[in-house]
């Protein structure tokens, strides 16, 4: 089929062959380039640090209506800390380029945002997504945002968001379903419902929804919503490792490794988006990561101490339901320091 797929329109029904966008009504001309993405621009945007220190000589290209880059600047090529490239990984880092060209310090490295809006009213979601780049850009907020219009499309996604706007009434697998899997996934990840109906409030609990909006949502609201969110996500440590598979290297953070487990060469790191293995040796890993809230407590097994919800003589229970032994001689040691993150956590012992 010639043309792209991506951009066709169905009113209502779905056509046999499945594909194109379903919309309520035929759009106009305007609406459907507009519906489709095909009516973006290209505008520069300076490329700043956490301490908003702009990087002189070097601008990103970026797509006006979806905040995504286009090209890495002139002159330069793949940064050592974003080598998975066409990935949020690479996408949301992409400022990462001033630490090789400036030595800037890692910490200083302003995360670019990656928001996800699902919602299979095609319109409403173009527009949500358009009122929160407004909103980011006026708070000069670094952000891509991606559309979808179900949970499934959503939940099929490479990328790992930091912020889900989450529509609840849709076809298929509703917002509230959506969640729950993204929860599992995930338990730091900022989820946002925006509903028509007061009816799933209570619902929302459930999955530790970080707010409830009503639609139609108003301005000054969606924006005081946004400012909280990006203080919560700045408060999470950013903290890396950087590891190397197949020639390439890759950023693992720390808040989202659950576990290291050693098979004999192979270091495989546990998170919510799964498992990535690397060549490593568990003893080097064990001293570098000294004071960062990891602990070993069995010769296989490096575990994040923020992760565990409970422990007896014998394992280690981790929040997401998994179990790992504990070596007898590590029992006592591990129960100190796991009690001293508890309560450096805001844990009452």
């Amino acid at each position: 089929m010639a043309a792209n797929v991506e951009t066709m329109f169905s009113v209502r029904e779905k056509p046999w062959h499945g594909l194109g966008i379903i919309v309520k009504e035929a759009p106009t001309s305007a609406d459907a380039i507009r519906l489709a993405g095909l009516d973006w621009s290209v505008v520069q945007e300076p490329i700043y640090t956490n301490f908003n220190r702009v990087v002189e000589g070097y601008r990103a290209n970026v797509r006006r209506s979806t905040g995504r880059w286009l090209r890495l600047p002139a002159g330069y090529g793949v940064c050592s800390f974003c080598c998975l490239r066409g990935i949020s990984g690479a996408a949301r880092n992409y400022v990462c380029v001033c630490v090789d060209i400036y030595g800037i310090p890692v910490k200083e490295v302003m995360k670019m945002l990656s928001i996800a809006v699902c919602d299979d009213e095609v319109i409403e979601c173009c527009n949500m997504a358009k009122r929160i780049k407004k909103i980011m850009e006026e708070m000069k907020i670094p952000c891509i945002i991606r559309q979808f219009r179900s949970g499934g499309e959503l939940l099929q996604a490479l990328e790992s968001f930091d912020v889900v706007f989450l529509d609840i009434i849709m076809q298929d697998l509703d917002g509230m379903k959506t969640a729950q899997i993204l929860r599992q996934r995930a338990s730091d990840k900022i989820l946002i419902f925006v509903s028509s109906s007061r009816e799933y409030v209570f619902e929302a609990y459930d999955v530790e929804a970080f707010q409830y909006l009503l639609k139609p949502v108003e301005g000054r609201k969606l924006k005081s919503v946004l400012q909280k969110a990006v203080l919560k996500t700045e408060s999470r440590s950013q903290e890396f490792i950087i590891v190397s598979r197949e020639r390439q290297k890759k950023k693992l953070f720390l808040d989202d490794i659950y576990y290291f487990e050693i098979k004999g060469r192979i270091v495989d790191a546990h998170g919510p988006e799964g498992i990535f293995a690397y060549y490593g040796q568990i003893g080097e890993l064990e001293n570098k990561l000294q004071d960062k809230g990891f602990f070993r407590c069995h010769k296989s097994y490096l575990v994040n101490l923020k992760y565990v919800d409970g422990y007896n003589r014998q394992e280690v229970i981790l929040e997401n339901g998994e179990k790992i032994v504990i070596a007898k001689r590590r029992y006592d040691k591990f129960a100190q320091e796991v009690l001293k993150v508890m309560r450096e956590n805001g844990g009452i012992l």
